[in-house]
C-alpha cells in the first residue's frame, strides 16, 4: 500500500512509488482480492499478481520467467507468501536456503527491484519467543542473508480493529531502527 500510494510505512518511513508484483503461492486469486479491499487499494489500481502459478524460487526456469515479468511491467517491488511454498527445498537446510538466497540475490542485481518475503515464525515456546529472530523458522541462513528482519505480531483484535505490534529486528544499513511500535 506505501509504495502503490507513496504514502509512508507505520507513518514513519519514506516509501518511493514504484509498481508491486505480489507472487501468491498459498492464497488464490479470490482471497487476494479480499486482502487488496481490506487493506484499502481503490478500484483501477493496479497491483500486479501472481497467485498459485508453481513459482519455485530455486528453479532457473522460474527465475528467470520472473525477471522476464520484472523487467517487462517495471517492477520496483516484489513480495513473495508465504516463503515455504515457494522453493521445492528443505527450510532447515543452510544448503537449500542458500540456493534460494542467489535466487533472490539475482533478481536484485538484474532488475534492481526489492524484495520483500513473508516467512511465518515458530509458535510460542519456552525455547522460542516470538518477536526474536530466534523464533524465525527454518536454517539460520535466512536471518543471515536478510537485510532487514521486521517481526509483526497480533496484540489483540475485536469486530472493528487489530492492533499489531511491529518491531524491527534487524537492518543491514545500521539505521532507521524500529525497536516497538504499536500500530
Amino acid at each position: 500500500y506505501c509504495v502503490v500510494y507513496e504514502q509512508p510505512m507505520f507513518g514513519i518511513y519514506k516509501a518511493k512509488k514504484a509498481n508491486v508484483l505480489f507472487v501468491d503461492e498459498e492464497a488464490g486469486k479470490e482471497e487476494m482480492a479480499k486482502r487488496y479491499q481490506l487493506v484499502g487499494f481503490k478500484n483501477g489500481v493496479v497491483i500486479h499478481t501472481l497467485t498459485q502459478q508453481g513459482i519455485m524460487i530455486d528453479d532457473q526456469q522460474s527465475v528467470d520467467s520472473l525477471i522476464e515479468v520484472i523487467k517487462e511491467k517495471n517492477i520496483g517491488l516484489v513480495v513473495f507468501d508465504p516463503f515455504t511454498a515457494i522453493f521445492g527445498g528443505e527450510e532447515n537446510s543452510a544448503r537449500d536456503i542458500s540456493k534460494v538466497m542467489r535466487s533472490f540475490q539475482k533478481i536484485i542485481s538484474e532488475t534492481q527491484a526489492t524484495i520483500i518475503f513473508i516467512h511465518h515464525h515458530r509458535k510460542d515456546s519456552k525455547a522460542y519467543v516470538n518477536g526474536t529472530e530466534q523464533s524465525m523458522r527454518g536454517s539460520s541462513a535466512i536471518f543471515g542473508r536478510i537485510d532487514s528482519h521486521i517481526i509483526i505480531t497480533r496484540r489483540s483484535q475485536s469486530d472493528d480493529e487489530i492492533i499489531m505490534a511491529i518491531s524491527q529486528r534487524k537492518s543491514r544499513k545500521g539505521k532507521g531502527k524500529v525497536k516497538n511500535l504499536i500500530v
